[in-house]
């Protein structure tokens, strides 16, 4: 597991790195620009004879590190909802608050059709890692999703 997540913090940071180049407005320009040409390969069906731009979309928003309150209530967790665009598979959000990470994921049906599974497992890799991290003593199960 330590060696895949290596691969993917380097993935990100390479990521990163190029869109650290752009301009805020030119990166956001790419970003229209993908979404962009994803409609247009799913409306003249280009995307059943080419691959898609992309087919995933993987969101982390930092939420508060301190407690929130509304009218004295304890804001509980952030659970992330989001959209999908033309031919994208799976969109997957990550929300922080406080001490917790709450997951956020709508599907294509016809890309993804156990999206329970995706929750399943992934809840069992986040539980791996932070035992991997001495976050969690080994057997402890989160109480949340």
């Amino acid at each position: 597991m330590a060696e895949r997540i290596h691969q993917v913090v380097d993935s990100v940071a390479v990521c990163k790195k190029e869109l650290g180049r752009m301009s805020k407005e030119a990166a956001i320009t790419y970003a229209v620009g993908l979404v962009a040409l994803a409609g247009l390969g799913a409306s003249t069906h280009l995307d059943r004879v080419a691959r898609p731009a992309c087919n995933l979309v993987v969101s982390n928003v930092a939420g508060a590190r301190e407690i929130r309150y509304l009218n004295g209530a304890r804001l509980l967790g952030i659970y992330p909802v989001s959209a999908l665009a033309a031919s994208i598979g799976l969109n997957a959000t990550f929300a922080s608050y406080h001490d917790s990470m709450d997951f956020g994921f709508v599907a294509n049906a016809a890309a993804l059709d156990d999206l329970p599974h995706l929750s399943r497992c992934t809840r069992q890799a986040y539980e791996e890692l932070k035992q991997a991290a001495g976050l969690q003593p080994a057997g402890h199960k989160s109480a949340t999703v």
